[in-house]
């Protein structure tokens, strides 16, 4: 059986990717001022910012314990000052030694603790830190950052109250 295609059947697709090839090329400016990095969300906070990585960061749950799989098995996203704070990151896509890294922030911007994980997932992974404070957590507004590489991939916040 022989497919028989008329001359010019392609090239209006052609003519409009190269046209949205060129326009793109012209804004780059415009379209990263105008448009934000996508926001990505999780049910118990807010999960700010992206940047193109090797890995994609999903998710972060938070919570006070955490399953053999490094799941949360006790979700919050407010602690008391005597909790360990466990943070659960999703990561999507296959890479081999990517470095992970979670930072806990107090309001004030100052940095609480930074771990950093090696991991080499095969496709999804879980992968979970935890911080806990000797002498007890202040009250008040926290966030975790979560770097892959230097660059951050992802941000969600939590509190602790009395």
């Amino acid at each position: 059986m022989t497919v028989h295609r008329k001359p010019g059947q392609y090239a209006l697709w052609i003519a409009l990717a190269v046209a949205a090839s060129l326009s793109a090329c012209n804004n780059d400016t415009a379209a990263s001022s105008a448009n934000p990095a996508p926001t990505k969300s999780n049910p118990l906070g807010p999960v700010i910012g992206a940047t193109i990585t090797p890995i994609d960061v999903t998710r972060i749950d938070l919570g006070t314990s955490v399953n053999p799989d490094g799941t949360i098995s006790k979700p919050t996203a407010t602690f008391k000052p005597t909790d360990t704070v466990y943070a659960a990151v999703t990561t999507e896509r296959p890479g081999h030694d990517i470095v992970l890294k979670a930072r806990w922030v107090f309001q004030d911007d100052s940095v609480i603790k930074e771990v950093t994980k090696i991991i080499s997932p095969a496709d999804t992974l879980v992968t979970d830190f935890q911080v806990t404070s000797a002498t007890g957590w202040p009250t008040g507004r926290y966030k975790v950052q979560v770097y892959v590489y230097s660059q951050m991939a992802a941000v969600t916040e939590y509190a602790v109250s009395p």
